[in-house]
């Protein structure tokens, strides 16, 4: 890490320090073993709102509590610097509003959470950490205003349960259970729901073979007629492998009010026995789909395939019967459009000409217009579907 130098709103906590060091650098490189502080806790202590906490090479075995103050915590590398608690039952870090976690690792040893906020807390933000924990790694409930990215989130039984909690936005982050957590229940990735969730380039893994309930990716449950669970998935992987002798393995699930919006992800299930589903609509739940690679013979309840308009539109512009045919090849290997059966060689013309030639979106309206070689001459007009019954649009 590189530093300017320091005020007195940057703490240090090493592991040759000690509790009565001032927490402060004297001057640079610092002096650990003269200024830092032995424990997270006594820094944490001795900060107030607003301040910075540097967490040097160790492992700190401490419960953290920093839920009433807003604070930066900072570790100088994320597998080298951990915290971790070896025995009792009770959450290893929490953390309050307007606070902070970066390049560290947090793990558990019994069955608990891992890192927990108080219900109601705001302003959170998550990078570069592995949150390993030996029930659900990350829980947070009834929180808003949430950001993780460029993470790894692993549990025991969800790697990260985030309830009644909304606007989350999730990127290039790994969420896993492994399944070996000894109880009953749902298994998942990620369980979410009721709130507001976009997750960009994430992995999804529930993987337990021998694993007899359910298990699954992504898990999106809780939502009511008037507090619905939004979610987005943008080039994400949902993986779940399990035996599911008493339930089934899911890739994602959509439970009650929940909606989800899959666009270009990869979804793979498989199960010892049992059920593999991988997109498992129930109840009022909506799910929308596009560019997904995923297996529709396994798919449980209704999708909605957001793809469908503009094959529909290509289709008529291309096939006079809407069927296609085979073209036929003259000797120098062209093909021969005046003898093309159930194709229009005029309509095959305008078809090459959209794929080769400039498409242009209308910001307000959504409208593609797609131009001739003249680039001037629109040739077809294609509206894509919204999945919504209005949308506001901004110029961007």
């Amino acid at each position: 890490m590189i530093y300017v130098n320091d005020s007195s709103r940057v703490w240090h906590v090493a592991k040759v320090g000690n509790d009565g060091n001032s927490g402060h650098a004297g001057q640079y490189p610092v002096n650990l073993a003269n200024d830092a502080k032995l424990t997270i806790s006594a820094a944490v202590a001795a900060a107030s709102s607003g301040d910075t906490i540097i967490i040097w090479p160790g492992t700190y075995s401490e419960l953290v509590d920093a839920s009433a103050k807003a604070l930066n915590i900072i570790g100088t590398h994320r597998q080298l610097c951990k915290i971790t608690y070896p025995s009792g039952y009770t959450t290893t870090l929490k953390i309050g509003s307007h606070s902070s976690l970066k390049n560290i690792t947090v793990e558990a040893v019994n069955p608990n959470k891992v890192v927990e906020a108080a219900s109601g807390a705001i302003n959170l933000l998550f990078e570069r950490c592995d949150i390993n924990g030996a029930y659900d790694g990350i829980y947070l409930s009834g929180v808003s205003f949430v950001t993780i990215r460029d993470c790894r989130l692993k549990g025991t039984y969800d790697s990260s349960n985030f309830y009644a909690a909304t606007q989350f936005l999730c990127e290039r982050t790994v969420f896993e259970t492994d399944g070996t957590y000894s109880g009953s229940g749902d298994y998942r990735g990620v369980h979410v729901g009721p709130g507001v969730f976009v997750f960009r380039d994430c992995i999804f893994i529930a993987a337990q073979p021998t694993r007899t309930g359910s298990l699954g990716g992504l898990d999106l449950n809780s939502g009511t007629s008037t507090n619905y669970t939004l979610v987005t998935c943008e080039n994400c992987v949902m993986r779940a492998d399990g035996g599911a002798t008493n339930g089934y393995v899911f890739g994602v699930r959509v439970q009650n009010y929940g909606r989800l919006v899959l666009k270009n992800c990869t979804l793979f299930t498989r199960a010892t026995t049992g059920t593999a589903t991988d997109i498992r609509q129930t109840g009022s739940g909506q799910v929308i789909v596009s560019a997904c690679a995923y297996n529709p013979s396994t798919v449980t309840g209704t999708i909605t395939n957001q793809d469908s308009n503009w094959a529909a539109a290509m289709a008529a512009a291309l096939f006079t019967n809407g069927a296609a045919n085979k073209l036929k090849i003259d000797a120098a290997g062209r093909v021969d459009a005046g003898s093309i059966e159930g194709i229009n060689a005029e309509s095959l013309q305008k078809a090459a000409k959209m794929l080769l030639n400039k498409a242009v979106q209308d910001k307000l309206t959504g409208a593609i217009r797609y131009y001739d070689d003249d680039g001037q001459t629109v040739i077809l007009t294609h509206t894509p579907d919204e999945g919504a019954s209005s949308l506001t649009r901004a110029v961007s």
